[in-house]
């Protein structure tokens, strides 16, 4: 027996294959029909080492065998490939990413795809322009920011149609909280801007550069109950209403704890209630030619309530909240009208009251409110139920008008100008959204309460008084 065809001839590196057919009998890798790897070897003993053996894997089918590609598990990374922003050197030249000057720019645009956020528009690249298209231009990862074709605006954040000079914005439109001028010196309190009236506060409220000037002491109203509702469900306020015997004079403002003593039981003389929802505080009802030039609006919006047929002395008492949204006045001047006693009270703090003894048909004060908000309020009412022509009106205008912060004198029939001939202007009636009785501008039952007990269960007693 000759050479391999011998069983004695030596295997020395036990791989099965004899000294005269291993070509490395002292390594067991090595053998005719060995795989052939990549380690400097010829592993199957065919003369060929490694890249230049066609038997070595290509374990990841890309064209590169694994001795050439330097992922051999990734089919994407091999000696030639396109680089891509991957985190990885694909074309195996030990670069990656962007500090590969082989990264591929798809769109041309001279910003290759790893600091190009979109590599399929050659008009969007970090150094592009922001235009109003609904792109990230420029790459920052904010679409239509600063555009140079936007609109300049200023966030309001006081809500009083006047934005912050210090804070311009070029946006694509002018979204809410957002205005086309930067003229308020104060973003923070509406109350502050080019067209507000100064209050006497030490500030300059109107942003001429000068505090106080012609400025007017207004009532300061407390912080509200509750955020402002933006279209209430059921706009309007409560009243209570009732017939009382034996009651004090109802022209004179110092009896009316007394008549809301005898509505709430404390004191007898109650003849009857009746609970009341109205949509205005407006119970006016005059009639015929000796009114006519009466004063204030005295429109019979709301209907008298039913009470017993005695004719007597009558209580009333309106509770809700006075509902100021973003962008209404705060600066407001508070009117009351009534034939007999009436006063007015905000988060619990008087406001005004009419005082019919002492010739007062109308009253006017001065308020300020924070800001937006639900702010508690309470009309307190005397008046004569036998003749119901008694008017009881809450009345309100825009801004400060002048000559209407404390005017006592009455209207006479025959002349609607004050003893200082200031004329009555237009006022309007709280109403409409303005008023609500519940914190959520929702229904309520009308039913005034002091705590929640007086409540049906599964109610509550709010802030004003009202069962919600």
């Amino acid at each position: 027996l000759v050479d391999d065809d011998d069983g004695d001839i030596p295997d020395d590196d036990g791989d099965g294959a004899g000294a005269c057919s291993d070509c490395d009998d002292a390594d067991p890798a090595n053998f005719p029909g060995a795989a052939e790897a990549c380690d400097g070897q010829d592993n199957d003993c065919d003369g060929l080492v490694d890249g230049d053996d066609p038997d070595v894997p290509d374990s990841d089918a890309d064209g590169s065998d694994d001795c050439e590609d330097c992922d051999d598990g990734n089919p994407d990374v091999y000696p030639g490939a396109p680089e891509h922003c991957a985190g990885l050197a694909n074309d195996c030249d030990g670069l990656v990413d962007g500090d590969d000057d082989d990264v591929v720019d798809a769109d041309g645009d001279g910003y290759h795809a790893c600091e190009d956020c979109n590599d399929a528009d050659p008009t969007v690249h970090e150094s592009a322009d922001e235009v109003c298209n609904g792109l990230d231009d420029d790459c920052d990862g904010v679409v239509d920011n600063e555009p140079i074709d936007g609109i300049e605006v200023w966030p309001d954040d006081d809500c009083d149609g006047y934005g912050d000079g210090a804070a311009p914005e070029l946006l694509c439109d002018v979204p809410d909280g957002y205005v086309e001028n930067g003229d308020d010196c104060d973003d923070s309190d509406a109350r502050v801007n080019p067209d507000a009236q100064e209050i006497c506060d030490g500030a300059d409220g109107d942003c001429d550069g000068t505090a106080d000037n012609d400025c007017s002491y207004p009532i300061e109203i407390a912080a509200p109950s509750y955020e402002a509702v933006e279209g209430p469900d059921a706009p309007g306020a409560c009243a209570m209403m009732g017939e009382i015997t034996g009651a004090p004079d109802p022209h004179h403002l110092s009896n009316l704890p007394t008549y809301m003593n005898i509505l709430d039981g404390v004191e007898s003389g109650l003849q009857s209630t009746t609970n009341e929802n109205f949509a205005l505080l407006d119970y006016s009802n005059r009639s015929g030619a000796a009114y006519e030039g009466s004063p204030g609006n005295f429109d019979p919006t709301n209907p008298w309530p039913v009470l017993s047929p005695t004719g007597s002395m009558g209580g009333s008492r309106f509770r809700g909240f006075i509902n100021l949204q973003c962008g209404d006045p705060l600066n407001v001047t508070v009117g009351l009208t009534g034939n007999d006693a009436l006063a007015l009270y905000i988060e619990g703090d008087p406001v005004v009251g009419v005082n019919w003894d002492d010739g007062q048909w109308k009253k006017f004060r001065y308020v300020t409110f924070p800001g937006p908000g639900l702010y508690a309020f309470e009309v307190q009412w005397s008046t004569n139920f036998t003749f119901t022509i008694d008017p009881a009106e809450l009345i309100w205008a825009d801004g400060f008008l002048a000559g209407y912060d404390n005017l006592d004198t009455m209207c006479n029939f025959g002349s609607c100008t004050y003893d200082n001939g200031v004329p009555i202007p237009d006022f309007e009636v709280y109403g409409g959204d303005m008023l609500v009785a519940a914190s959520d501008g929702g229904s309520t039952a009308c039913v005034q309460c002091a705590e929640d007990l007086d409540c049906a269960q599964g109610e509550v007693c709010n802030l004003a008084g009202i069962c919600e």
